[in-house]
């Protein structure tokens, strides 16, 4: 465990991890590089760290992108969103409910496709955290219960779907 981990345990806060890398890996041999000229270097090494991390480390490993990214990307208002949501393509039903996870917290208008698209998730959790994002970001519902029928959750994300395709714009949005 690295010195980030363990003080973020030690004192319950998140802004610990906020200039620390979540392991020692390196990240030369990882797909996805994210860089931003608005950001240090450094962060941009953490980074892509986080997302080799998440995409093929242990599940310790794997929780420490979740929350390194979780953290930087509240932080960054939204920008590794687009990083985060190349991990949903994995094999890996654990990998893809972290990067789930991640961009719940994390995204905002940009990743309401994502948002619309978790509704269909076979997780409860996931369902009903995509909703509660959706409906603060929109004011929105369109009936759909994170619990309710399947039928029901299906017609509602569907109602999700027009809705988004007639607004094609973020602007919009409420």
């Amino acid at each position: 465990m690295n010195i980030a981990a363990k003080a973020f345990l030690a004192s319950g806060s998140l802004i610990v991890l906020l200039g620390c890398a979540p392991s020692a890996k390196s990240a030369q041999d990882y797909a996805f590089t994210y860089k931003d000229p608005t950001i240090p270097v450094e962060r941009h090494d953490a980074v892509n760290r986080a997302l080799k991390d998440m995409a093929t480390g242990s599940l310790s490993e794997r929780m420490r992108g979740e929350q390194y990214l979780t953290t930087m990307g509240s932080a960054m208002n939204g920008k590794l969103t687009n990083y985060v949501a190349q991990l949903l393509k994995s094999s890996n039903h654990e990998v893809r409910d972290s990067a789930t996870r991640v961009i719940i917290f994390i995204g905002g208008m940009e990743a309401i496709p994502l948002f619309i698209d978790f509704l269909g998730s076979s997780n409860v959790m996931i369902r009903h955290d995509a909703i509660a994002k959706l409906t603060a970001i929109t004011g929105e519902t369109f009936g759909y219960e994170y619990d309710g029928p399947e039928d029901g959750r299906n017609a509602a994300q569907e109602a999700w779907r027009t809705w988004y395709s007639s607004a094609l714009k973020p602007a919009a949005v409420k």
